[in-house]
């Protein structure tokens, strides 16, 4: 769910990427800082951002960027139960198939 007030969702103390990474941590997704650098960078840019952007803070955006911010979380979470659902299944089949 994105908040149409997205400041709110936002520790204002961290920065946009360690808001991010921390659900990266979080679940395991990655096992070091260089790799949850790398892959900040990876959902900033999905979502129109730049990977320096993540090192501002959430007061320093607008409020459509702060929306795509959460956007950027949200995909990971979207990734991670796909990623488990694959695993539990055991591979992919594609709707009709």
């Amino acid at each position: 769910m994105i908040f149409q007030y997205p400041y709110a969702s936002l520790n204002p103390r961290w920065t946009v990427g360690r808001i991010i990474a921390e659900l990266l941590h979080t679940f395991g997704l990655v096992t070091g800082r260089a790799q949850a650098r790398e892959q900040v960078s990876v959902l900033l840019t999905k979502v129109e951002l730049t990977p320096k952007d993540a090192e501002k803070f959430p007061h320093e955006f607008s409020g459509g960027q702060r929306q795509r911010i959460l956007i950027a979380r949200a995909h990971q979470i979207e990734n991670l139960r796909l990623n488990r659902h694959v695993q539990r299944e055991g591979g992919f089949v594609a709707d009709g198939e």
